[in-house]
């Protein structure tokens, strides 16, 4: 299944947010491209190619415009 939709995955336990576009879902992780590591509103860490994201750290996964 294809998403490509800009999201961002807020994670538990106090871990950085993860900003990219999910481009889907494959068993129990989510798959996003273009990725960035969002330690704090103003500093962030891009990542390079696809990231995979267990859905069990995820607490809220928010759409953005």
């Amino acid at each position: 299944m294809i998403f490509r939709k800009l999201v961002r995955l807020h994670l538990v336990n106090d871990q950085p947010s993860v900003e990219g576009i999910l481009i889907g879902r494959l068993g129990d992780h989510y798959r996003l491209l273009k990725c960035s590591l969002l330690e704090a509103a103003d500093r962030s860490h891009p990542l390079d190619g696809e990231v995979w994201v267990p859905k069990d750290q995820v607490l809220l996964l928010q759409k953005l415009p």
